[in-house]
């Protein structure tokens, strides 16, 4: 089933506030992302955007925390 079916819109967490929330750089927030797969691409106006469910913020977290061990 599509995320976008599945996901109301409040649930959805866009790239540059997960940053915010994490307290982490943009780059870091895209690095961590990339390398998990934890992503989500959401089309809009603007064009193409990147997203997160919160738990997958969660587990963005997590891997900031044991990568800065």
């Amino acid at each position: 089933m599509d995320l976008r079916i599945r996901m109301d819109r409040q649930e959805l967490v866009e790239e540059d506030r997960a940053a915010v929330l994490l307290g982490l750089p943009l780059a870091e927030i895209r690095r961590f992302s990339r390398i998990s797969g934890l992503r989500h691409t959401e089309k809009g106006d603007q064009g193409e955007y990147v997203v997160f469910t919160y738990d997958e913020l969660q587990r963005l977290c997590l891997l900031a925390a044991q990568s800065s061990k």
